[in-house]
């Protein structure tokens, strides 16, 4: 996976509103293929980036200062630790229904040093 286009050609079609199985199968998909694209696209730079060119590995453990996060993308040294790590969502919500899309709250620019 190299281009977003392909990334949401390979999750297939969006499922209609009300299939929640159909959306939830679909979401899982695309965000599994956005950090293939994501992975993909660093792996030059890191070559020890998950998940792998195969796919393996996707969502691995990391630890945090929060515990213990699943983390789609995740590149990992034992001399520094986390170097980087990204977390995809696809939501198959309609913008007009969704509350919020805050859920990380803690982690923006108040939460800062």
């Amino acid at each position: 996976m190299w281009a977003f286009r392909e990334a949401f050609r390979a999750a297939g079609e969006r499922p209609a509103e009300g299939t929640s199985t159909a959306k939830k199968n679909y979401a899982e998909q695309l965000s599994r293929n956005l950090a293939m694209l994501f992975a993909n696209r660093l792996r030059s730079g890191f070559p020890e980036i998950t998940p792998d060119e195969k796919g393996r590995r996707h969502e691995r453990p990391a630890r945090t200062a929060k515990g213990t996060k699943k983390l789609d993308v995740n590149y990992s040294h034992p001399d520094i630790g986390l170097g980087l790590g990204v977390t995809t969502r696809a939501s198959t919500t309609s913008s007009e229904r969704r509350l919020s899309t805050t859920t990380n709250a803690s982690l923006g620019p108040s939460s800062w040093p």
